[in-house]
């Protein structure tokens, strides 16, 4: 596998390709604000889609996964009012 990259080196591969950040997520499945998030570092891309938008960019080794980074609790059960 390619070396991992640096979030100014996986911007530099996206220009030298002529692809915008944009295209790049319509293409990869990803929302752009998402991967704008990502490649700023402001996302470390840990859990959920961020870390499948970190591998998929090359900024991390890993296996992508189809769980969310966050789960929906659902509601607490309202009781009898006395």
């Amino acid at each position: 596998m390619n070396k991992v990259r640096t979030h100014q080196e996986a911007r530099e591969w996206l220009n030298s390709q002529g692809i915008t950040i944009t295209q790049w997520s319509e293409d990869h499945g990803f929302s752009h604000p998402l991967v704008r998030e990502v490649l700023a570092g402001r996302k470390k891309g840990l859990r959920g889609q961020a870390h499948n938008v970190a591998i998929a960019l090359g900024l991390k080794r890993g296996t992508p996964t189809d769980r969310p980074a966050r789960v929906k609790r659902a509601p607490a059960a309202q009781g009898a009012a006395a």
